[in-house]
């Protein structure tokens, strides 16, 4: 056989060969999308995960899940949450430190949650923390996820009732080095921020650090500011303490701090503009009898301590002890 004959027959085996991993991987997203569902349904206690297509590249050892639906298996109506998208690969600035690691892109999720579906979360003896939601994410993924980032978030909490819902639009949360691949230990090593819209014109931010390895869960230390929250939405929860408000919007700014074996609420300064508030007393056999107050009030905090992170990457406070 010529020279040219061994070329053609080698780049014609070389393009079958390529034609044949293509069409591998084709047909290896279902089993893989069954596979993951599985592992994921097996990780998680009290709800169950559909994934409607998942899709493997080699090319940069990615997943990428579209329509994922997690249902309560208690009260699986509506769905508790839904992904539009769930995109996870290799972060590829951390290998410059020797470390491989991997991050998570989580876009549209969509929550709702109702009152029933709550009951049935506060009644479960199973705790949040137990639920199996960690090893549910890594499921997906074979890397340790290091950084996470949630785009164009949507939740909304139902109450019985004629009440508007309880909602937080265009949620946005980046958090890195959450495998603490580069910090020492003893501090909070990871930078997230948050911002999200709330009701109709408000609006929240945090800026802080955070603690993923903590045990038995994560810690966190932000700074928060809610602007323009509207009151009335909260209805549901103030009228089940004889509380009819109606109008009002509230300003505050401090500090959140969520440990394990420590938390702490610092509050800088709050504003409520334009409120009504009746009291409503309901005495057995008794007529009903009501409180008009409020229709402005500002308070605020003493004078702001000096802050921990003066010159520093990072908050001091030592990091929550493990199990």
């Amino acid at each position: 056989m010529t020279t040219r004959r061994w070329l053609l027959a080698a780049g014609a085996l070389v393009v079958l060969l390529l034609v044949a991993s293509v069409v591998a991987l084709f047909f290896i997203d279902e089993p893989l999308r069954r596979y993951t569902e599985v592992k994921m349904n097996a990780s998680l206690e009290g709800y169950t995960v559909r994934i409607r297509t998942l899709h493997f590249s080699p090319i940069n050892f990615s997943v990428d899940l579209r329509d994922t639906v997690i249902v309560q298996d208690q009260q699986p109506d509506p769905p508790v949450a839904s992904i539009e998208r769930l995109h996870a690969s290799v972060h590829w600035r951390a290998l410059l430190s020797a470390h491989v690691v991997g991050d998570v892109l989580i876009d549209h999720p969509v929550v709702v949650l109702n009152l029933r579906q709550a009951r049935a979360e506060i009644n479960d003896p199973t705790p949040v923390k137990d639920k199996g939601w960690q090893h549910a994410l890594q499921a997906i993924y074979p890397l340790k996820i290091n950084e996470l980032r949630i785009r164009r978030g949507d939740v909304t909490y139902q109450d019985d009732g004629p009440f508007k819902p309880l909602q937080v639009h265009d949620l946005e949360v980046t958090a890195s080095n959450i495998r603490n691949v580069h910090s020492e230990r003893g501090v909070y090593p990871s930078p997230m921020t948050l911002r999200a819209r709330v009701f109709d014109a408000g609006a929240v931010t945090a800026n802080g650090w955070a603690d993923f390895l903590a045990e038995p869960y994560a810690a966190f230390m932000a700074d928060i500011t809610l602007d323009t929250i509207a009151l009335d939405y909260f209805k549901p929860i103030t009228n089940r303490y004889n509380l009819a408000v109606d109008h009002g919007t509230l300003s505050a700014s401090g500090e959140v701090e969520i440990a394990p074996q420590f938390k702490s609420v610092k509050l800088w300064s709050a504003t409520v503009d334009g409120i009504r508030v009746d009291y409503i007393h309901t005495p057995a056999m008794a007529g009903v009898a009501t409180a008009s107050t409020s229709s402005r009030a500002t308070s605020a905090s003493s004078t702001r301590p000096p802050r921990r992170r003066t010159g520093s990457p990072s908050p001091t406070r030592p990091r929550p002890s493990r199990a």
